[in-house]
């Protein structure tokens, strides 16, 4: 899975947006571009496919790591550092190109760094209390946009609350209409994620397996769906219908 979505991330390579207005193979070169707004593509999932593969590695490699004799702390502070690291070479990315360099948090690897930080700690409450935190986080997000709303209302394309956040905090908005607060919901794709770590783990039960992840891809889609009317599937704002949704669709992948 995780070598699929490299191969993915690197696609732009292989030519494909070349296909564009080919009248037989035209159509493939929109599953690489991301969705304008409203809506998904197959490029819009390559994010959520990895950040979710990164929950799945979670539970197997904090236990190897204990089994080796790591205590707790120094699971914590071993995963305290690498999201530092990762939020460095994040930035790293970013120097050395034609516009100066300013402090962003976009970049998937520094959302990769905070989702990973959070879900570390949510992990260490029982189940029920982890869902209860990602159903916390996904109305949190999604009452921020609904409380202040932009000029074009909640989920406007400008002046939306995650641009104001931005413009607050960092003094600009990002191009290409995302915000830095996607990390909020994110962090429920890779919950899901850690999720199904713990499922492998715990199960040898292959039918079992299969039904669980059937019945989270179903769930996903239907909650995704039942609440897009009013909270649009848009994954430059990361909304809760989009988080949904994109776990149906790489809880299917997997």
């Amino acid at each position: 899975y995780r070598g699929f979505i490299m191969l993915m991330l690197v696609s732009h390579g292989f030519g494909f947006g070349e296909l564009r207005g080919d009248p037989t193979f035209g159509a493939i070169a929109s599953w690489f571009e991301h969705k304008a707004w409203v809506g998904i593509t197959f490029w819009d999932l390559v994010q959520p496919g990895f950040m979710y593969i990164v929950g799945v590695a979670m539970p197997f490699a904090l236990a190897i790591r204990m089994q080796k004799g790591a205590t707790f702390s120094d699971n914590a502070r071993h995963v305290a550092i690498r999201s530092l690291k990762l939020i460095a070479l994040s930035q790293l990315l970013y120097m050395g190109g034609s516009e100066p360099y300013r402090f962003q948090m976009i970049n998937v690897l520094c959302q990769i760094a905070l989702t990973y930080f959070l879900v570390f700690w949510i992990m260490r409450l029982r189940f029920r209390w982890q869902a209860m935190v990602a159903l916390a986080l996904l109305v949190f997000h999604t009452a921020l946009f609904q409380l202040f709303p932009g000029p074009g209302g909640p989920y406007s394309q400008e002046g939306n609350i995650g641009q104001v956040i931005d413009k607050a905090i960092m003094g600009y908005t990002y191009p290409g209409l995302w915000v830095g607060i996607n990390f909020v919901t994110s962090t429920v794709t890779t919950l899901f994620g850690a999720w199904t770590g713990m499922l492998l783990m715990r199960s040898t039960d292959h039918r079992h397996i299969v039904k669980m992840l059937a019945a989270g891809t179903a769930g996903s889609f239907v909650l995704g769906l039942a609440i897009s009317p009013w909270n649009p599937i848009v994954k430059r704002i990361c909304t809760a219908s989009f988080t949904l949704c994109s776990a149906g669709w790489v809880l299917l992948g997997m």
